[in-house]
């Protein structure tokens, strides 16, 4: 009887942190970092977007400027 008891106990244990670690560890991550994640989306949008434009002139000065305007966004690189 004890043995079950104990089996059940560990198996319950097991369910609680896997459900924890697949529902709570993803929510709390979504609740502490959306905002950021949708601002750096869009600003990493707006780079790409320019930078294509930019890359359909063919001006090689421009194109330099194209690459670090995505390399160096203001914040980018620190909050990954």
């Amino acid at each position: 009887m004890k043995i079950r008891y104990l089996f059940q106990l560990v198996v319950g244990a097991f369910c609680l942190l896997w459900i924890s670690k697949e529902v709570g560890l993803p929510a709390y991550a979504y609740l502490s970092y959306s905002d950021r994640y949708i601002e750096l989306s869009g600003k990493c949008a707006n780079a790409m977007d320019e930078s294509w434009f930019v890359e359909q002139v063919g001006n090689s000065e421009l194109d330099k400027t194209r690459v670090f305007n995505i390399l160096c966004q203001p914040g980018f690189h620190r909050s990954m």
